[in-house]
C-alpha cells in the first residue's frame, strides 16, 4: 500500500469518525437499524467511561493551560471479521459509544463501505451541517459590532 493511498484511508476514517462523534443516540440508533445484515461482534474494551484533561491556549497560540476535565466515553469492538472499531466520545452515553464503535467497524470493511458512507454517513453529516448552521445563525443574532458603535458624547 502507497502512502497515498493510507493517507486517503486515513482521511476518510477521521471524516466519518467525526461525524459519528457528532451524531446524538438516536440518530445513531435509527441508523444502525437500517442496516440489514448486522456483523457479530464482541467487546475488546467495553463502553466505560471516564474524565481527560482539557487544555487551551490564550488566542490558539498562547501558553498552554489546563482548562478543566471532560467526561469521555470509550468502547472498542471487534468484528466476526477482525475489524477492530473504535470511539472516544464527550458525555456519558455508553450505548452511544457502542454504535460509534459499530459504524468505525463497518464502515472499514468494503462489504458495507460504499452504502453506509454514501446514506447513513452522508445523512448524519447533512443533519450535523444544518443543525451548526441554525445556531450559527442564532448566534449572529447577538453580534455587536463595537467598531460601528457611536460614543455618547
Amino acid at each position: 500500500m502507497t502512502s497515498n493511498s493510507n493517507d486517503f484511508e486515513i482521511k476518510q476514517r477521521q471524516k466519518w469518525m467525526a461525524t459519528l462523534s457528532r451524531s446524538s443516540c438516536q440518530e445513531l440508533e435509527d441508523a444502525w437499524q437500517e442496516i440489514s445484515e448486522k456483523p457479530d461482534y464482541h467487546y475488546l474494551r467495553k463502553p466505560e467511561i471516564g474524565s481527560i484533561m482539557v487544555r487551551g491556549r490564550v488566542g490558539g497560540r498562547g501558553v498552554q493551560f489546563n482548562l478543566g476535565e471532560i467526561t469521555v466515553t470509550r468502547c472498542t469492538l471487534k468484528t466476526s471479521k477482525g475489524i477492530v472499531g473504535v470511539s472516544y466520545i464527550i458525555g456519558r452515553n455508553t450505548r452511544r459509544a457502542e454504535l460509534v464503535a459499530l459504524f468505525d467497524a463497518i464502515l472499514q470493511d468494503p462489504l458495507y463501505y460504499k452504502d453506509v458512507s454514501s446514506t447513513i454517513i452522508s445523512r448524519l453529516k447533512a443533519s450535523y451541517d444544518k443543525k451548526k448552521a441554525e445556531i450559527s445563525k442564532e448566534a449572529s443574532t447577538t453580534k455587536v459590532d463595537f467598531f460601528t458603535m457611536v460614543r455618547g458624547e
